[in-house]
């Protein structure tokens, strides 16, 4: 492999094609002036040099004829991508042993499915860093990538083949740690051997609790025990003559606990003697408290008559002075009315005294509001591309999603592009929640042709072919695209109206999945970027 890798060709940087790879004559005049290989994406300058779309000068002067020419004046030269559209021509991949040949035009078709391309393999991000002809990759993914996913035959797990051997599976069978040559268990019924059948276990001799602390193998517990018989009846006399002396023990703290017992009994009894002395005071005190209830209610009553004769006079004296506030409310507004005259009167006079100055004022006004607008048309002047090709870049995509989830904000539009200068004018629509059958399940994005001043100029329906690409911000490798052909029926595509500014947006409502928003591929720093291709108008 490491011989075969000087040859690998990184496309996206290619200019033009070297001449060996075609099998067909090529003219001079479809030679790039830049990079000395035959156009790919041929662009011609004012001056009538040609050049590859990646191979313009930044310089305002032609390297070949030394003329000056304005960068905007670069247009597609179709006459030369027609004629190279035929010519014949091998796989760039042959130094790799491809030996396919095709029409120029069908490269790029050839170059994404050539078995001879040399491909990263799909566990890149998980470390594999082998880079491999396409047609060995299923190889590769099958016997040889220590990324792969392999099952534990044990637990039937799914884990990276570089992670077996270390593996630590619960299942996997174990042979018993004393080697008593029992075929090998799984782990969970190891422990159960070691303490019920393993004869080189050690366990403890049946007279433990009682005069042995020995503990010898499982299988010689009966020899043991044979052995040393009469040493354990002889010591059995003596732990009995050490329990009896316990018990003694026990006996003489029992019978104290008798007689504590007996003194808590007697302390019970007084306690209870009082707590029912307590009870007949508590009942005397409650028939106290229904009497003084009683009592407070009477003197409730007698209260509220008696308040009730000394209230009404004051409700009566409240009512008068009612009125009179009524009479000095009707006063206040005579003379609030009155101040409202004379304001208008002083208002008249000085609107005599200002009217000289208020044509200035006006101009000035008018004076900004077109400022303003002048700076709004530059902004957008610099964003416009005239190539058919927009980069729209989407900053804020957690913020945006969540208004579009809410529905606050349920799309959002990029800048205008055009496919020349006086060409089509278009933008892309996205909806970041989906719409239609896309909704809260993919990001749904749509094209739409806007009007124009140059619409009457231009072929109808709208025919072109248009393209979109979700930007891969990591390796470039694993951007994501869709395309589709305008239906020459959809109102989508005819002449917009006089009295719209745009038409019914069409496009891919299932771009992509909603989870894509969450992936460092493709959203990075909160960004998102997007580019569309617009084929460019046919000229044969």
């Amino acid at each position: 492999m490491e011989a075969k890798e000087k040859y690998i060709i990184d496309l996206p940087k290619i200019q033009g094609i070297p001449l060996h790879f075609f099998c067909d004559k090529i003219e001079e005049e479809f030679i790039c002036t830049a990079c000395q290989s035959v156009l790919r994406n041929a662009k011609q300058a004012s001056c009538g040099c040609r050049f590859c779309n990646s191979c313009i000068p930044n310089e305002t002067t032609c390297p070949s004829c030394k003329d000056q020419f304005n960068k905007d004046e670069i247009t597609d030269d179709f006459y030369a991508r027609r004629r190279l559209r035929k010519k014949k021509m091998s796989c760039l991949n042959k130094h790799n042993g491809c030996v396919a040949t095709f029409e120029y035009k069908d490269l790029d078709d050839h170059l994404k499915n050539c078995d001879f391309a040399i491909v990263n393999c799909i566990h890149f991000k998980s470390g594999c860093r082998t880079k491999i002809f396409r047609n060995h990759l299923t190889k590769h993914l099958e016997k040889e990538c220590e990324f792969r996913l392999v099952t534990c035959q044990y637990c039937e797990r799914k884990i990276s083949f570089k992670d077996l051997k270390d593996h630590s599976c619960e299942n996997k069978p174990v042979d018993c740690p004393n080697k008593c040559n029992s075929a090998a268990m799984a782990s969970e019924e190891l422990q159960n051997h070691l303490i019920n059948d393993c004869p080189l276990a050690l366990v403890p001799c049946e007279f433990e609790k009682i005069c042995c602390n020995m503990k010898v193998c499982r299988k010689d517990l009966e020899v043991h025990q044979q052995e040393y018989m009469a040493n354990h009846i002889s010591i059995i006399p003596k732990k009995f003559e050490e329990q009896n002396l316990i018990n003694v023990k026990l006996l003489r703290e029992n019978a104290d606990l008798v007689s504590k017992c007996a003194l808590l009994s007697n302390k019970y009894q007084d306690v209870s003697a009082e707590n029912e002395l307590l009870k007949n005071k508590m009942q005397a005190m409650e028939i106290q408290m229904a009497d003084l209830r009683e009592w407070v209610k009477v003197m409730f009553k007698e209260t509220q008559k008696s308040l009730s004769k000394t209230i009404q006079p004051i409700t009566e004296q409240i009512a008068i002075l009612s009125e009179e506030q009524k009479d000095q409310a009707i006063a206040v507004q005579e003379l609030q009315n009155m101040k409202a005259r004379n304001g208008r009167e002083r208002g008249n006079e000085l609107a005599a005294d200002r009217r000289d100055n208020g044509g200035l004022e006006t101009h000035v006004t008018l004076m900004k509001v077109e400022l303003s607008e002048v700076k709004t048309r530059l902004a957008c002047l610099e964003e416009t591309s005239y190539d058919g090709t927009l980069f729209w870049r989407i900053p804020d995509i957690e913020k945006s999603v969540r208004e579009a989830v809410s529905g606050k904000t349920t799309s959002l539009y990029s800048q205008p592009f055009y496919t020349s200068r006086f060409g089509y004018k278009m933008c892309l629509r996205l909806y970041l929640n989906g719409d239609g059958m896309g909704r809260n399940t993919h990001v749904s994005l749509f094209f739409v042709i806007m009007r124009s001043n140059y619409d009457s100029l231009l072929p109808w329906p709208f025919k072109q072919k248009v393209t979109f690409i979700l930007l891969d911000q990591e390796t470039g490798q694993r951007s994501m695209s869709d395309s589709f052909l305008p239906d020459g029926n959809s109102s989508s595509f005819q002449m917009p109206k006089r009295h719209r500014e745009m038409n019914i947006a069409s496009g891919c409502p299932l771009f992509v999945s909603k989870c894509i928003l969450r992936d460092p591929t493709y959203v990075k720093q909160d960004t998102m970027y997007i580019k569309a291709i617009v084929d460019p108008l046919p000229i044969w």
